[in-house]
């Protein structure tokens, strides 16, 4: 069963959730909030024992302290209370203290320091932080889940999702859940290697796993670059991983040992578990990389199809739910065999279950350049049918619309034929493209003998032709104009009924006799026509009121855009090399029999219709748009049609003469 068209290009299914990535997040935020709780508690303890001791110390300063509460009172506060205590003695007559007191009262402030003590050891950071002293325990692998700053914890929680949502799918969940534990358990070893004996620190947080985590991230997604998620999540990440440590903040390494600063390592030490986290993170990388990370060489590679081990991976890529991994690979193979139908066609299907509307035109533009290639036309005009849902893509070049005219044509389809061929002349405006014109010619005739005619003539532009194929191309021109000229009536044709035109007619008019509201149309052929006087000018610009132009005289004038009340655009031959687009605004179109019809006349080849409506790309384009302007803003008739003014095709007259009886109905006085 054929598919919907109009589900041809919605996403077929997202994209598949990191489950172990939010699980790992959510864990360390849950476990890190209660670590910061526990810590706040114990520090408020450490700090009350710590103040007690220090008040007992002194109080009486013949006690000897240990290192913390030496570095917490400070070096004049215990001179001070020395020579006080000294003082005190000297006045009582006091020799000294007992050494049973003194005995006791240090019993008394060991144990307040003990107390001290037994509250840091308590630190979540002691309970899962690695400690090189210890040597190799579980907390190599549980040390990323506490986080002690609130910031680090954001910071790192985000990271890891967004490495997670690449890096999930591309590697799978278990090797997602053996690179993440790799990169931790290498992280702390690196950091015991290189403070074996330190214990005044602890590694924390998920940091030096995140360092692995991008280190796979960037070799992985390598061929992405190009893409703004790339490059922002490569820089964000290593701008938040590297730079904290290099400017000093030190939320990766736990103090344990408060009030000694001595035996700290410098923030810059936790650069020894990211290295070692890296390390391993690019091992992973390179071995999950396999085939992709360097593609087989032409030579290597077997017959394109579903044989080639880039194409099974990437189908093993999509069952497994990795769409973008197996849409790489597909890219990657090709590169090397571009004739690759299955691959093209595979490439199509999941860039649309992607949403990436663009890669799947430009895959579907692929399948039917293979097919047509290959002598499969109805594939070909089946895939053509998908491609042209909305509407003849941007992306389909000249080139390909010619053999998809072709392929049209031979089905029995020439309107779409002729339609694929005028998309074809119209996106091949450039002077590198005349050869293409003259086989777009080629290629409408029998068809289309408005193309063949503006096709031609834009071929006959080329220094480049032969002769041969300059006679050729001018046949066909006068092929055409043959026929035009056989079809043209011969004899004089009586004028049409009187149609009433009174919608045309300006509002001072409205009041104006019955037989003053009739227009006559009169066909080619017929001897009576109105005067007729001309004025060629330049459209300079486009305003609220009315139209700019220069007139020959170099005069800039605006006309109103209720003084116009018909537009004429037709193609005329005689004036230039080669056809000419008349652009004539009437200004008195509905004016009583025997005044003389006034009109402001622009020619194609004095002005550029894109510089006009400030836009790039196709003159014709353009042109159009510069006449939906013009009947928009006037509220003008067309003529000689609706459809001949937009140009789907343009009217043609063979001389001058013709065009204005033709169309305006008017003869010029030099006539």
């Amino acid at each position: 069963m054929a598919e919907p068209r109009d589900a041809l290009w919605r996403p077929a299914s997202a994209s598949p959730i990191p489950w172990l990535g939010v699980l790992l997040a959510l864990v360390c935020a849950g476990y890190s909030i209660l670590g910061q709780i526990e810590a706040t508690e114990i520090e408020a303890r450490r700090d009350q024992a710590y103040a007690s001791a220090s008040a007992y110390f002194l109080e009486h300063p013949y006690l000897e302290p240990d290192a913390a509460l030496m570095a917490l009172v400070e070096p004049g506060e215990r001179v001070r209370s020395r020579e006080t205590f000294q003082a005190e003695r000297r006045s009582t007559g006091f020799l000294g203290v007992l050494p049973r007191i003194r005995e006791h009262r240090q019993e008394k402030l060991d144990v307040m320091l003990a107390d001290a003590v037994q509250s840091v050891g308590e630190s979540p950071a002691r309970a899962v932080g690695v400690l090189p002293s210890e040597g190799f325990s579980v907390k190599w692998i549980a040390y990323p889940l506490l986080h002690l700053s609130h910031w680090h914890l954001l910071g790192n929680v985000l990271l890891l999702l967004f490495l997670a949502v690449y890096l999930e799918p591309a590697l799978g969940r278990l090797g997602f859940v053996a690179t993440a534990g790799g990169a931790a358990l290498a992280g702390a070893l690196a950091y015991g290697l290189a403070l074996p004996s330190h214990d005044a620190t602890a590694l924390i947080g998920a940091s030096p796993l995140l360092a692995g985590l991008w280190l796979v991230f960037a070799v992985r997604h390598r061929r992405r670059t190009g893409e703004g998620f790339y490059e922002v999540g490569l820089v964000l990440g290593a701008l938040w991983l590297w730079l904290p440590p290099w400017f000093g903040v030190r939320w990766s390494l736990a103090e344990l040992t408060p009030f000694a600063s001595a035996a700290v390592v410098p923030a810059h030490g936790v650069y020894w578990s990211f290295l070692g986290a890296a390390l391993v993170g690019g091992v992973a990388a390179l071995a999950s990389a396999g085939l992709a990370a360097a593609p087989p060489g032409p030579s290597r590679l077997g017959p394109p199809g579903s044989g080639h081990p880039l194409y099974r991976r990437a189908l093993r890529s999509r069952e497994e739910r990795r769409p973008r991994e197996a849409l790489e690979d597909l890219q990657a193979l090709l590169a090397t065999e571009p004739e690759s139908l299955e691959a093209a066609l595979l490439a199509w299907d999941l860039a649309r279950e992607l949403g990436r509307n663009h890669e799947a035109t430009g895959a579907l533009i692929r399948v039917i350049q293979i097919q047509l290639r290959r002598g499969q036309t109805g594939d070909a005009v089946e895939n053509w049918d998908r491609l042209t849902v909305p509407g003849i893509p941007l992306e389909a070049e000249p080139r390909f619309l010619l053999g998809m005219s072709l392929a049209l044509r031979e089905c029995g389809r020439e309107r779409d034929s002729s339609f694929a061929l005028r998309c074809s002349l119209e996106r091949s405006e450039d002077e590198d493209s005349r050869a293409l014109a003259a086989s777009i010619a080629r290629a409408a005739h029998g068809l289309a003998p408005e193309i063949v005619e503006a096709a031609a003539w834009r071929a006959l532009g080329s220094i480049e032709l032969t002769l041969a194929e300059r006679q050729a191309l001018e046949n066909l021109i006068a092929e055409v104009l043959s026929q035009r000229k056989a079809a043209a009536p011969t004899q004089p044709v009586e004028p049409r009924t009187p149609t009433p035109r009174s919608d045309l007619l300006p509002e001072d008019l409205t009041e104006a006799e019955p037989e003053e509201l009739f227009y006559v149309e009169v066909a080619p052929g017929f001897a009576s026509f109105r005067g007729l006087e001309a004025v060629e000018a330049v459209p300079v610009g486009l305003g609220d009121e009315g139209l700019d132009i220069q007139t020959s005289d170099g005069q800039t004038k605006l006309v109103r855009w209720e003084r116009i009340e018909a537009v004429a655009l037709a193609a005329v031959e005689g004036l230039a090399e080669k056809p000419l687009l008349l652009l004539d605004l009437a200004l008195n179109w509905v004016a009583p029999e025997g005044q003389v019809l006034r009109v402001i006349r622009l020619r194609s080849d004095h002005y550029d219709p894109r510089r006009l409506m400030g836009r790039e790309g196709s003159r014709v384009e353009a042109l159009r748009e510069l006449i939906e302007t013009l009947l928009e803003r006037s509220q003008a008739a067309p003529l000689p049609s609706e459809e001949a003014v937009s140009g789907r095709p343009f009217a043609s007259y063979p001389s001058l003469a013709d065009y204005e009886r033709g169309v305006l109905e008017a003869e010029s006085r030099e006539d």
